[in-house]
């Protein structure tokens, strides 16, 4: 059984477009303010048909992102910086989706997480 701290705060470099490859200073890095209990995820997701019986799976990212994500560092668009979770919520920018996904699979994924990683 995997067992972690919720409320311990966590720094997160992402895949996204080659960062972990970046000299460190320019890497972009989230933290993490806290990871979603049991009893969140199910907010953070929600179900949507297309009345030919067929479902999808839409997630939440917005209260997800403004709820668990904290500081940003070096991210931003041509709108200009992306400093925390409700910027990122905020951007229309699409070319972030990846970033996103890649921040909601980490949030959600705790078969990964060892005891007392932190």
């Amino acid at each position: 059984m995997k067992i972690r701290s919720i409320k311990k705060e966590k720094q997160f470099i992402p895949l996204f477009n080659g960062n972990q490859e970046l000299d460190p200073s320019d890497q972009i890095v989230i933290n993490i303010k806290s990871f979603p209990t049991n009893s969140q995820v199910s907010t953070y997701k929600n179900y949507k048909g297309d009345g030919s019986g067929s479902v999808e799976l839409v997630y939440r990212d917005d209260i997800m992102l403004m709820a668990h994500v904290g500081l940003i560092r070096n991210l931003a668009d041509d709108d200009g910086p992306i400093d925390n979770g409700t910027a990122l919520s905020r951007s229309t920018n699409l070319l972030l989706s990846d970033l996103i996904a890649e921040i909601r699979d980490y949030l959600l994924n705790t078969e990964e997480l060892d005891q007392g990683e932190g």
